[in-house]
């Protein structure tokens, strides 16, 4: 039993999570309080653990992955500050892979945030069918934009732009909370937040696009989907856990029957230049 426990302590910290470990210890000295508490701590972490592995088994990959900096290319600037009023939307081809600075009230549909937008990993995912929601996209449909407007008192709506998914050639999950990464002391980030991950645990790929404010200047805090490249699909409450994110497959097989995880961005080991919006990404040796 020592050694079951033992292990389970030490199974616990598997990566994104913070590691746990515990040897030597009698079972004499164990109340049955504590033991309650370990294994409470054993099922509650290691589930929030699982589910925010990105499994890298059997994805496709379109081989068009690319970096996100933070750059946005139909601006020709650095980072994602919306406007003051008006609508926020990602360049052609690009989605929210994260999101920053939750404001409002609870109700979802007075809930506005600056958006973290990524380039997708091919050109025909979206089509040309856009439409507003309240809060939530309809199901096929994915968050490309988010209408702002001064709002002192947190109640006014702030609509969602919804753009469909190809469903010919791809298909979205369950929409699922999402997770929070970075320092948990800010106030829009309350230690209440189930799912949690430290900056640097977000993949290297994207992890300047979903920090970066400006060109020299990154927050320290945010929500991301799980897994991590999982994209936007709606708004329930300013947690992390309030957003709702849906993964992306790949239809495959005799009447595209079978799906398949679809990789959304590079796997790199470093980035050449987090200040070049042409920077390349440096490869994971996999030899």
């Amino acid at each position: 039993m020592k050694n079951v426990l033992t292990q389970a302590f030490a199974n616990l910290g598997r990566v994104p999570c913070w590691k746990w470990q515990i040897s030597g210890v009698s079972l004499t000295y164990v109340t049955a309080l504590t033991l309650f508490f370990a294994l409470h701590l054993l099922f509650v972490s290691r589930s929030v653990c699982a589910e925010t592995q990105t499994n890298s088994a059997q994805v496709y990959s379109s081989g068009q992955e690319r970096l996100c900096l933070g750059f946005n290319p139909q601006k020709n600037k650095w980072g994602w500050a919306p406007p003051a009023d008006g609508w926020f939307d990602c360049p052609p081809h690009y989605a929210f892979f994260g999101v920053t600075n939750p404001l409002g009230r609870p109700d979802a549909f007075a809930v506005e945030m600056y958006g973290n937008c990524c380039a997708l990993p091919a050109a025909d995912i979206l089509t040309d069918d856009r439409l507003e929601a309240p809060s939530e996209c309809p199901d096929g449909f994915i968050v490309t934009g988010i209408y702002l407007q001064g709002d002192p008192e947190r109640r006014l709506p702030h609509p969602l732009r919804c753009t469909k998914v190809n469903s010919d050639n791809y298909v979205l999950g369950a929409a699922k909370p999402g997770v929070h990464w970075g320092l948990e002391s800010a106030a829009s980030f309350p230690w209440s937040e189930r799912k949690r991950m430290r900056r640097d645990e977000l993949p290297l790929a994207i992890r300047y696009g979903l920090m970066r404010e400006t060109f020299e200047s990154f927050t320290n805090a945010g929500c991301t989907g799980d897994p991590v490249g999982s994209l936007l699909a709606g708004k329930t409450d300013t947690k992390c856990s309030g957003f709702l994110w849906r993964e992306l497959f790949l239809r495959g097989g005799p009447g595209g029957k079978s799906i398949m995880p679809l990789r959304m961005f590079p796997d790199c080991a470093g980035i050449t230049d987090i200040f070049d919006k042409n920077a390349v990404c440096i490869p994971v040796d996999r030899r």
